[in-house]
């Protein structure tokens, strides 16, 4: 079959399979290795919607050892897949993030005593980036954060080499921002304090740094020979110790643990004050998650369902999904999540239409996990678990504190 058909007829049927048995058609021959690595191919892919949904987890803990082990859950086919990586052992408390098919690896601790192990009692903050590609299972570092992270809040948002100009009145000074665009990518990286901005454009093939505004804690603006001069990103001072954030609709939106939800504005580079009425109630043990679906923003909180927390009556906490309309600023509950909220640290990723959670909590001696699927355009589904303790049975507790979670479209 293969020498009888046409290279673009057997491309078209390469290009359809599933993930899992694209890598392996690769190992058949060199003609189809090459057919299938190449840039046109995974253009032709991406575009027929070939793809579907993987999850990357990362940061789990065996035997006290962060073991750098990431487990892949291919959703399609509901297959779990365990890649060892050598270059994540002994790192933990990382944040990820992921950026067309690859996932990046932002800061994170190692500990200075004992190497591999979950130490805090001394331990080293790391300010590299790391960049994970599922599809070639290959490591490369890129740029890193001036200054040490451990579990930085990331968002990502597509931005435009072509930038306005404004100009300040007071010290004459030009700012540029970009304008928003499909093509370049960018990721941000937040504290409770400063905002930094990595630059990355997949169109350039030069790397060069630029000067930065000293207000800030930046990376490199990397593969963009443009010089930039932004504006002061601090967040407000009342703002508190920042848990969560996500890019929607050009802005960075981060929330507190002290219930306070500010937006930062990358076209013109100023925070925002948010005033939501009301602000959903919730546990304050559990830290709420912002999720952006469908330029739609959303968040998972635990509340009480019934007894109110009061003493003396029948408590039952709930995971609940809001939605915020962005024009009334007013939080609408949409669904209830199914599973007792029994995970601190549950994670949320979302891919078009599609929310993912995943839930890890130690019960009985063993570490179990469960993920769960909730479609935002047909809210009448509900949340649908696609998978349920494939492998967590060896992961040590502290894994469902260090885990993270990222999902690419492969």
């Amino acid at each position: 079959m293969n020498a009888c058909l046409p290279d673009d007829i057997l491309e078209m049927c390469l290009v359809r399979l599933p993930l899992a048995s694209l890598m392996n058609a690769r190992l058949v021959c060199k003609k189809w290795r090459n057919l299938t690595t190449t840039s046109r191919f995974m253009q032709i892919r991406r575009e027929g919607l070939f793809q579907s949904s993987w999850l990357f987890l990362f940061g789990v803990v065996k035997d006290g050892y962060c073991s750098g082990e990431i487990h892949a859950l291919d959703v399609s086919l509901n297959q779990w897949h365990k890649i060892d990586s050598h270059t994540l052992k002994g790192r933990f408390l990382f944040s990820v993030a992921s950026i067309q098919d690859d996932v990046y690896v932002v800061g994170g601790c190692s500990s200075l005593t004992n190497f591999g192990r979950v130490d805090r009692s001394s331990f080293k903050t790391h300010k590299g980036v790391l960049v994970f590609s599922p599809l070639t299972k290959s490591w490369r570092k890129v740029a890193a954060m001036k200054y040490a992270r451990s579990s930085p809040i990331l968002g990502t948002s597509e931005v435009n080499p072509d930038c306005f100009v404004f100009r300040n009145q007071q010290n004459r000074s030009d700012r540029r921002f970009y304008r928003p665009r499909v093509g370049g990518v960018s990721d941000v990286y937040e504290d409770p304090h400063r905002l930094s901005v990595r630059r990355q454009s997949r169109h350039s093939l030069d790397e060069t740094d630029v000067s930065l505004f000293p207000s800030i804690k930046p990376c490199k603006f990397v593969r963009q020979k443009t010089e930039i001069h932004p504006a002061k990103m601090r967040l407000p001072l009342d703002f508190g110790v920042a848990c969560s954030g996500v890019v929607c609709h050009g802005m960075f939106y981060v929330y507190s643990e002290s219930d306070k939800l500010v937006g930062y504005d990358i076209e013109r580079g100023y925070w925002v004050t948010i005033q939501t009425t009301p602000s959903p109630p919730r546990v304050h043990e559990y830290y709420p998650k912002l999720i952006s679906c469908k330029g739609r923003l959303f968040m998972l909180s635990v509340s009480w369902c019934e007894g109110d927390g009061q003493i003396g009556r029948r408590n039952k906490a709930v995971r609940k999904l809001w939605e915020l309309d962005l024009m009334y600023l007013n939080w609408k509950e949409m669904s209830t999540h199914p599973d007792a909220p029994m995970d601190w640290n549950a994670a949320f990723v979302a891919d078009e239409e599609l929310i993912f959670g995943v839930e890890m909590f130690k019960i009985f001696g063993q570490v179990l996990d469960f993920v769960t699927m909730f479609n935002v355009s047909d809210v009448r589904t509900g949340w649908n678990h696609i998978s349920r303790n494939h492998a967590t049975h060896d992961l040590d507790a502290s894994s469902c504190m260090t885990k993270s979670m990222a999902v690419l479209r492969l």
